[in-house]
């Protein structure tokens, strides 16, 4: 191998050290710049890389993901996701998508408090109707009996009236007095 090409080699693996060392940097960079869940951000950070020949030397180009030392290893890592001009819109959608998720769970947690709590109601509503139902056979049954003594004691009265033309046949208990 001549001389210039061993050169030529060694600079390119130079800069290629030196381009991932950079791309870390930023990854680093961003991560501790926007990734901050207790400030109300998300827990991973989305890094637009603008050109694909950039963004496919800086993530693909002979590296392998599960490496630490590479660069989409570290970005990775660190919850930053590379995206390029190509990718970025498939990303947004997936988060889109994933946010929606996280609304409509949110909603269904909201609809089973709500009905948890109206079953709640219900349930003291459905314990006093009850309760007045009760009473309400109750007052029933006590008026049945009421009435069948109130006859009794009707029938025991005009027997002991008997002859007596004085008693009012339609009002126990009461006596016309003479006058009418």
């Amino acid at each position: 191998m001549p001389a210039a090409a061993h050169r030529d080699r060694a600079e390119a693996e130079r800069e290629a050290r030196a381009f991932a060392r950079t791309l870390k940097e930023r990854i680093d960079e961003i991560a501790d710049k926007y990734i901050r869940p207790d400030e109300g951000t998300y827990d991973f950070a989305l890094m637009y890389i603008p050109a694909e020949n950039v963004y496919y030397e800086a993530v693909l180009r002979a590296e392998d993901p599960g490496d630490a030392k590479s660069v989409l290893g570290h970005a990775l890592r660190r919850r930053v996701i590379p995206v390029s001009p190509h990718t970025f819109y498939a990303y947004l959608l997936v988060i889109l998508h994933g946010l929606k998720g996280m609304r409509v769970e949110q909603q269904a947690r909201e609809i089973q408090e709500q009905l948890g709590g109206l079953r709640q109601q219900f349930e003291a509503f459905w314990t006093a109707f009850q309760t007045v139902g009760a009473h309400l056979a109750n007052a029933q049954k006590r008026f049945e009996e009421s009435e069948r003594h109130a006859g009794r004691v009707q029938e025991r009265f005009e027997r002991i009236a008997g002859a007596d033309d004085g008693a009012d046949p339609g009002e126990p208990g009461r006596v016309r007095d003479g006058s009418g």
